[in-house]
């Protein structure tokens, strides 16, 4: 998908932004006994979206359709998303590391 789209001043900045960053949105919190079993779901929740995504990327190159592969990260783009995350606090660096963990 490709938009076209004009940076504004940003009061709070007083720089130019088209307003996309990373956000932390909400923190959920569960009972001892609920948190076990949400953590199962996500984790699987997880597992299945790599899945379907090395699936679609591997789909992507049988057909030529590829478009994909440039969304891909080496250890030093890792490096720096783990930076942005880790300034969200810990949760968001706990799941995060999980997140790449299933990946490997």
């Amino acid at each position: 998908m490709q938009k076209e789209i004009t940076p504004v001043l940003l009061k709070e900045t007083n720089k130019g932004g088209i307003g996309v960053s990373l956000l932390e949105s909400a923190v959920v919190s569960y009972p001892w006994y609920l948190a076990i079993y949400q953590g199962f779901l996500t984790a699987f929740i997880f597992t299945w979206e790599v899945i379907k995504a090395f699936a679609l990327l591997i789909w992507g190159l049988v057909t030529g359709a590829g478009g994909m592969t440039q969304d891909l990260s080496g250890p030093i783009g890792i490096a720096v998303l783990t930076g942005k995350v880790a300034k969200l606090g810990f949760i968001y660096l706990l799941q995060f590391m999980a997140m790449l963990s299933i990946n490997l």
